[in-house]
């Protein structure tokens, strides 16, 4: 898809604001769906919304994916689906609310290449024009591969320096244990936050940042695409973390 955005914070902000997509996120992480939305039309088991759908002549041209997407929406089984008007209606009600230009992706399950923080960095590479670059055999690179520096080909990491953080670059972070973790810088560096994010300190030590892969809150609503300040992972003495830039 052409490029949208110059700036990945400017595709991370209109990501999370995007109707549907980080709730998707928030279901699929949670295995409560196999399935998230997309603006990348290149992801493995990914189908975009049908053109036609008035008749059962074009249900039986559906990819399944694409039937299985359906059903779930409709409340109905896919292995049980009886051919009459009403069936038809409920379907079609679950076509019609299927977002325009959204792709569904459907990976089963979360894998090393399907957490939330990297799908989220991917579809904001994918609205600034890298969809190619940050996919490999059409799931989006991994959030350890960014860590372990496996995609100089196009990021390329620079000094946890106040004056080096920028508005768009990408944080890693490693929890140990084989997990990591990636957001979308959204600020330049700032001070930590205090009482609530009333103030800051006057020390620029950390930064904003968007990403996925956060979970819900106590209320139930998902934190993926929340901007966020400070705190575990946005400090630049953090030895666990890592700062990258786009090398174009």
């Amino acid at each position: 898809m052409p490029a949208l955005f110059h700036n990945l914070a400017d595709a991370a902000d209109y990501l999370s604001e995007a109707p549907g997509i980080m709730d998707s996120f928030g279901d699929f992480s949670s295995k409560s769906t196999p399935w998230f939305y997309s603006l990348n039309p290149h992801l493995a088991g990914g189908v975009g919304r049908p053109k036609q759908f008035s008749s059962w002549e074009h249900w039986h041209r559906f990819s399944m994916n694409q039937k299985l997407y359906l059903c779930r929406q409709a409340g109905l089984k896919s292995n049980a689906i009886a051919e009459n008007s009403d069936t038809l209606n409920e379907l079609r009600e679950a076509w019609a609310a299927w977002p325009a230009g959204y792709y569904v992706v459907n990976w089963a399950t979360t894998t090393e290449h399907g957490s939330t923080c990297n799908i989220f960095l991917g579809e904001c590479l994918t609205l600034c024009g890298y969809e190619h670059q940050a996919q490999h055999g059409g799931k989006y690179l991994s959030a350890q591969s960014y860590w372990q520096n496996h995609n100089r080909g196009f990021v390329h990491e620079v000094a946890k320096r106040p004056g080096n953080i920028k508005r768009g670059m990408i944080m890693s972070y490693n929890y140990g244990a084989g997990t990591f973790h990636l957001e979308v810088i959204t600020s330049g560096a700032v001070g930590e936050p205090h009482l609530w994010g009333l103030y800051s300190s006057p020390e620029k030590t950390t930064f904003k940042s968007r990403g996925g892969g956060r979970g819900n809150d106590t209320f139930g609503f998902t934190q993926d695409g929340v901007e966020r300040q400070g705190g575990l992972g946005r400090s630049l003495s953090d030895s666990q973390l890592k700062i990258f830039r786009l090398n174009h």
